[in-house]
């Protein structure tokens, strides 16, 4: 959602009669509104996930932030995502080339395969309004430019810097790109039996250099060496050629989408790299 929600003006005195109403229904208007988050709708994932933290005990501007929420679902409830032979964001995905990997050095640059499973991901570290300082994990996985998983997830532990934040963020990550790896190999080996799988890495990307030099590369500083080690099992998947880590530009990066609210422009701009857009409307009727 837009930034509008970021600055409500949370009212002073006794709750008004709406107020009541949602302070009553919190959980269940919560809950009605967290199966399209994460099926059909990402542009409210953020905000449900951060709805959902306050389910026990509410306060005035949650309940503030759920009306609005429900507003602009609401006003928006025709937007969709677009799925298509020639995925929507592949245009956008174009825009990632080139990237660097790093494996003990850094690597020529190579193109991102459009035609295959592409996974962004990225933190938003300790965000003031947070009351525990926790970074928000946010990733998205799009398959021949059509996005088929996202999601936005505060993290369970307070990260101690920008490294850590990405780099627990990345290691979350991995596991979907790893279901995914396996999920697509199993589908190709179905449907596609007399052609040879050639068993693609899907490519994650994320915009910390810092951690993804720490991915890729089977060392110990004092910069990682305070995490706990399941933190670390996405070298596991490196090394398997499940996944391929590199880092891009962090104004291609659309995973901050999902780890923190932002202005109109880039909010639209994002939901078009997405692949969402509202039905065009039928001039006959």
């Amino acid at each position: 959602m837009p930034t509008l929600n970021r600055h409500l003006k949370v009212p002073e005195g006794p709750l008004t009669q709406m107020e009541t109403y949602i302070q009553s229904k919190y959980r269940n208007i919560v809950g009605g509104v967290q199966f399209p988050s994460v099926t059909c709708r990402p542009d409210s994932s953020y905000e449900v996930g951060r709805a959902a933290r306050k389910v026990n005990d509410p306060s005035r501007e949650a309940l503030a932030r759920l009306s609005h929420l429900v507003r602009y679902l609401n006003d928006n409830r025709k937007k969709r995502l677009k799925y298509s032979r020639n995925g929507t964001s592949q245009e956008y995905l174009r825009q990632l080339s080139p990237v660097t990997t790093w494996v003990g050095k850094p690597q020529e640059p190579e193109p991102v395969d459009v035609d295959h499973a592409v996974g962004l991901v990225d933190a938003n570290f300790a965000p003031a309004d947070e009351p525990l300082r926790r970074s928000t994990s946010g990733t998205v996985f799009m398959y021949k430019g059509n996005t088929i998983s996202w999601k936005s997830k505060l993290q369970y532990l307070t990260a101690g810097s920008t490294h850590d934040a990405e780099l627990i963020a990345a290691s979350l990550a991995a596991d979907e790109a790893s279901w995914l790896h396996q999920l697509i190999n199993e589908l190709h080996s179905i449907f596609y039996r007399n052609r040879e799988n050639p068993e693609r890495p899907v490519k994650l990307h994320g915009d910390n250099l810092a951690a993804c030099f720490t991915a890729n590369n089977p060392t110990t500083s004092s910069r990682s060496r305070h995490l706990d080690v399941r933190f670390f099992k996405i070298r596991d998947c490196i090394a398997a050629k499940k996944l391929v880590f590199a880092h891009i530009d962090g104004k291609f990066n659309v995973a901050d989408f999902f780890t923190k609210p932002h202005g109109r422009n880039l909010f639209d701009q994002f939901m078009a790299h997405l692949g969402m857009e509202s039905p065009v409307a039928n001039r006959d009727t």
